[in-house]
């Protein structure tokens, strides 16, 4: 039996999906500094790793995290594989929920780690001292610098999971619609089939190559896949449709019988 090894972004980690009937649940005040982290344990019951799972029969491991870059979704997912026993390791079969290409990965001098970043932190106080990389590097720099960095971490991990003989399912979670290369990024990275195998790719429109094609967002009926109005994430009933196509692709891919 396959074990599912989920990793991606809010998308895939949930977001807020429960979060009423979690304070309702626990009767904890929203803004204690300890209720983000018992209802990050709280919506795994509930979220898209699980109901995936379940739908499978299959157990699996939740690697997501709200607000996750396409850097830190390869190199985390990597890491733990590693940190598995041989056994575990080759009995994976890894989901990845592919991320908004914008997203960065960088070295924060005041928190001493690497932390993730992205546009929207520059309406906060968030991170303020990596405000000045965000508009050089993500706000004042072409599509094209977003989609290496995209197509650079998809590659990554894939051909990681390929040289340790590991199976995997990706889709694009979020992100512009359709990924299109002008002749110049072309001349750098010719982008056909060879660079991913569309075999192992969820496809949400007939893009000819999967990793390039429609994100799960694009699909959405803004009336009634998201949580609320003011909160544009799928809400469980839209994880539940998603968690359908997800259990024809695996099997399909006959990963289960």
């Amino acid at each position: 039996m396959k074990t599912l090894l989920f990793n991606g972004c809010s998308y895939t980690a949930g977001d807020k999906i429960v979060w009423e009937e979690f304070l309702k649940s626990y009767k904890i005040d929203k803004d204690s500094p300890h209720a983000y982290n018992a209802y990050v344990e709280y919506r795994k019951q509930f979220n898209l790793p699980i109901i995936c799972a379940k739908e499978l029969g299959l157990p699996h491991i939740d690697l997501a995290m709200d607000g996750n870059s396409n850097y830190n979704i390869a190199i985390d997912t990597i890491n733990h594989i590693l940190s598995l026993p041989i056994d575990i390791r080759n009995n994976l079969h890894v989901c990845i929920g592919w991320t908004e290409p914008s997203r960065q990965l960088k070295w924060s001098n005041e928190n001493n780690q690497f932390v993730t970043l992205n546009i929207k932190m520059l309406e906060t106080n968030i991170q303020k001292e990596c405000h000045m990389y965000i508009k050089e590097a993500m706000v004042n720099v072409h599509d094209n610098d977003h989609h290496l960095n995209y197509i650079a971490n998809v590659m990554l991990l894939e051909n990681f999971l390929i040289a340790n003989n590991i199976t995997y399912t990706f889709w694009r979670a979020m992100g512009m619609p359709k990924l299109v290369f002008d002749e110049s990024f072309n001349k750098k990275l010719n982008i056909t089939e060879q660079i991913s195998n569309n075999s192992n790719w969820i496809c949400f429109n007939n893009n000819p190559l999967y990793i390039t094609g429609h994100s799960w967002l694009n699909t959405f009926d803004r009336r009634q896949d998201f949580i609320s109005t003011s909160n544009q994430h799928p809400n469980i009933n839209t994880i539940i449709k998603f968690s359908k196509i997800f259990s024809k692709k695996i099997i399909e891919q006959q990963i289960v019988n």
